[in-house]
């Protein structure tokens, strides 16, 4: 969830690239039972400023890596 304004693709591409990345902390990925699920949502408050939309997406992917961790342990 973000509060920054993004197009429907650009929101898209942001969920794209999280869900890309927690390939890093759940093994295995993409199997039938595994959970591994985004959702990516905006109530678009903000204009996103001082970062492109990828950047936004390299924040998200490490704090969903961080997120797995704490889930993990």
């Amino acid at each position: 969830m973000t509060n920054a304004r993004l197009t429907d693709r650009e929101l898209s591409q942001l969920g794209k690239q999280v869900h890309g990345w927690m390939r890093r902390g759940i093994q295995p990925f993409h199997t039938e039972n595994d959970g591994d699920v985004l959702f990516a949502m905006t109530t678009d408050e903000v204009d996103l400023t001082g970062v492109e939309p990828t950047g936004l997406g390299a924040l998200a992917s490490e704090l969903a890596w961080d997120a797995i961790l704490c889930g993990a342990a």
